[in-house]
């Protein structure tokens, strides 16, 4: 018998309207447990810390970024009480690679994810 991994969990941020600066964060397959915040990682923070215990693996859909660019999605990890993001840079791999070299990647310093603080 194989072992399964855990599926990954899937959260949704969204504002609640363009004038506001409140977020809401929920897991796609429970959309009625919300948590929200002042900001997509602070209600990304509650809605982890009030539904799992646990590490957790997880993927994360934003209607948008903090600057109101458009859909944003990443990669994330959750280990009480650490948050931790894929590093943009480097896509999670934690390496540079440039026309002649290849070395760590400078914004996770080579872990190929990057601590959320707060």
């Amino acid at each position: 018998m194989s072992a399964q991994s855990a599926p990954t969990v899937r959260i949704i941020c969204q504002q609640y309207s363009l004038d506001s600066s409140y977020w809401c964060a929920w897991n796609e397959d429970a959309p009625f447990r919300r948590s929200s915040g002042d900001h997509p990682t602070a209600a990304v923070r509650r809605f982890l810390e009030s539904q799992y215990d646990g590490e957790i693996a997880f993927e994360l859909t934003c209607d948008q970024d903090l600057v109101g660019n458009g859909h944003h999605c990443c990669r994330g990890r959750w280990h009480p009480p650490d948050l931790f993001f894929q590093c943009d840079e480097c896509h999670g791999s934690g390496t540079y690679v440039g026309f002649l070299s290849v070395q760590a990647c400078q914004a996770c310093t080579g872990r190929g994810e990057l601590r959320v603080l707060g």
